[in-house]
């Protein structure tokens, strides 16, 4: 059986919402993750002794896969972040993937306060349409998680962690998001996301201190693809764009 990766796709396309406008990825099959709204509020950067805080970042995207082709399946998402985010995770309420793990329902859970975003994302569990709830969770300094909890074709609650490193030059962080196995099959079933919706804020947990002098924020997503039936690696699809800042 395939493995198949819900959680990845909406944990890259958050990251790419950070830093990112409408944009189209293809994969080696043909399939294409593309982005179709982006909204970051306020869009204008702060400075290094003042970084602005991102109130609200909002995106919409969809999957498309061309007539008469399955969906590869995604295993891994790197996404690097321009040089002028700011990602402030260690000054607010965190929650660990153990504390995570053992969680039920968010609000009757300490994790409830480590939340600074959320979303859904629909699917098909082989032929019938399925939806997935999407939780942001804070995991502090080098930790984000998104908590996807799914009622069909059974239900499960689990975490795909995401890990952040600091970068250098062009970049300051890169994220990078593996799924775990309770969430690659569901039941038995294939879980093919179809559509998303995603928006995160909280305080000053997202930041901006600066926007090159070309006034564009410059991004790069690496999708890390397996065969849905057999599980053999396709290798990896990479996109590399821009989005306006001031």
């Amino acid at each position: 059986m395939a493995h198949r990766k819900l959680a990845a796709t909406a944990a890259a396309l958050l990251g790419l919402a950070v830093v990112a406008g409408p944009v189209a990825a293809q994969t080696s099959s043909g399939t294409t993750i593309e982005v179709t709204k982006v909204s970051v509020s306020p869009n204008k950067a702060g400075t290094k002794k003042k970084p602005k805080a991102v109130k609200k970042l909002s995106v919409a995207a969809k999957v498309n896969v061309p007539d008469g082709q399955k969906r590869p399946v995604i295993n891994k998402i790197s996404v690097l972040f321009p040089k002028g985010s700011v990602w402030n995770g260690a000054k607010y309420p965190k929650c660990s993937q153990s504390q995570l793990t053992s969680t039920q329902e968010f609000p009757k859970s300490k994790c409830s306060k480590a939340v600074f975003g959320s979303g859904k994302a629909n699917a098909m569990a082989d032929t019938t349409p399925t939806v997935a709830k999407i939780t942001v969770v804070n995991g502090g300094a080098k930790n984000i998680y998104f908590y996807t909890e799914l009622d069909n074709p059974a239900v499960v609650r689990a975490p795909a962690p995401g890990k952040l490193t600091k970068k250098s030059g062009k970049w300051a962080y890169q994220l990078d998001v593996t799924i775990p196995d309770e969430l690659q099959i569901v039941g038995g079933v294939p879980i093919a996301v179809t559509d998303l919706a995603v928006s995160a804020g909280k305080g000053s947990i997202l930041a901006t201190s600066s926007c090159p002098k070309d006034k564009k924020w410059p991004f790069e997503v690496t999708a890390y693809l397996e065969d849905q039936d057999t599980g053999a690696p396709l290798g990896t699809t990479k996109t590399v764009d821009s989005t306006p800042c001031k």
